[in-house]
């Protein structure tokens, strides 16, 4: 009883002080439950009318940058962002709030996207990539989590900051690297965007409790624990 109260208070407190994070991740368990509960031909049909690509932002943009967040091209992904919102958008969140966060997030999804969309058009231009990238089914919520991720550099424990950023970077590169694909690309313009975003977080990061504090601490005790053995 006492196990099961815990944790239905501590998922009520994270929702209390995390709500655009909550809410977020609830609207992508709806749509997520929307795409395994239809026939492969109607989900495709759905994201495809939901994608960022060349030929909706040039028809409906404005439709096609929100609703392109709110869904994620394969249920397991659900799996995925769930923790990764946790670890990262709810922690940002509670440290800066939800207006400045939320700014952060869509400067990331819509700038990178843009960006993106831009090099893929000169690109075209040139013939450097497939006609078909015209139609190119791109949605959820990665390039404004990249930004936010970013920004989270603010509010790392200083001791840690340094590797934080560097592990991030590399993360995103190696992947560019490896796949080459234009998405990946979208990932590091929104790295880049959410390093921009650095001023926003002002006086908070001075105000709120580091990130990564609790781990430095576990590591210092272990370290401890092994010289005294």
């Amino acid at each position: 009883m006492n196990g099961r109260f815990s944790v239905r208070a501590a998922l009520r407190d994270g929702i209390r002080t995390a709500p655009v994070t909550s809410a977020y991740l609830l609207v992508l368990v709806v749509t997520t439950w929307v795409l395994q509960t239809s026939s492969s031909r109607i989900a495709n049909r759905l994201l495809l009318e939901q994608s960022t690509n060349l030929h909706h932002l040039a028809r409906d943009p404005i439709r096609v940058l929100v609703g392109s967040a709110f869904w994620l091209s394969a249920g397991w992904q659900l799996l995925l962002w769930a923790p990764l919102f946790a670890l990262v958008l709810a922690q940002v969140e509670r440290r800066l709030g939800s207006g400045r966060t939320t700014l952060v997030f869509t400067a990331g999804h819509v700038g990178a996207t843009l960006l993106t969309a831009a090099g893929l058009w000169v690109a075209l231009r040139v013939d450097l990539v497939e006609k078909s990238v015209i139609n190119a089914r791109d949605v959820g919520p990665s390039y404004g989590f990249f930004a936010v991720a970013a920004l989270m550099t603010a509010f790392v424990d200083r001791r840690l900051r340094t590797a934080y950023a560097a592990g991030l970077v590399v993360l995103v590169v190696a992947w560019l690297t490896a796949s080459q694909s234009f998405t990946d690309v979208g990932h590091l313009l929104a790295t880049g965007l959410g390093f921009a975003c650095l001023p926003v977080a002002g006086r908070a990061r001075a105000a709120a409790r580091p990130v990564g504090a609790s781990l430095l601490k576990v590591m210092r005790q272990c370290r401890d624990a092994a010289a005294s053995a």
